[in-house]
């Protein structure tokens, strides 16, 4: 048997909402190999095993609707009431850069396959593809009639996906 974890994250709302990052040690019984067969599921936090949880880290910096790894994952984005968070997933005490031009409430957040570019979907109706390296928006995609609920790069990074409140996806 093998020590393996998994990271798991919490969003709550006690006064205001704030996300919290846990590791979660267990003990694997298969080597961890992809199969094809049936995944093996996560552990589930329960009263047995909940004193193995420990937080790594507190982020509270508005409401927070969506988090994504960056394809390397050095870089993690966060979604929030106040704009785009990206923390260094390597040391989460270092103070993370905000992406800002987006002003209202950012719901969703996914990395081009290239971990380039961030698209990002907004209560404002639009998404913005964004130069990760400058923090620039490199386009403002319009056509949601609603706040888009969720965006997603397709495999080769050459489309963008998206989901709205208005029950659309363009």
């Amino acid at each position: 048997m093998r020590k393996v974890g998994v990271f798991v994250w919490v969003l709550l709302g006690v006064a205001g909402v704030f996300l919290s990052f846990f590791w979660l040690p267990f003990e694997a019984t298969a080597p961890l190999v992809a199969q094809e067969s049936t995944p093996t599921p996560a552990p589930i936090i329960s009263v047995e095993n909940a004193k193995q949880v420990v937080e790594l880290r507190r982020i509270g910096r508005g409401t927070l609707s969506d988090v994504a790894f960056s394809p390397d994952g050095k870089t993690l984005a966060v979604a929030s009431s106040i704009g785009i968070w990206l923390y260094d997933s390597q040391d989460l005490s270092r103070e993370p850069r905000l992406l800002e031009e987006q002003k209202l409430f950012v719901d969703s957040v996914a990395w081009s396959p290239d971990g380039q570019r961030l698209a990002s979907g907004g209560m404002d109706s639009t998404i913005r593809v964004w130069d990760v390296q400058s923090g620039k928006v490199l386009q403002t995609l319009k056509g949601h009639t609603g706040g888009v609920r969720t965006v997603a790069w397709s495999p080769d990074g050459s489309m963008l996906a998206s989901g709205s409140y208005d029950n659309t996806v363009r």
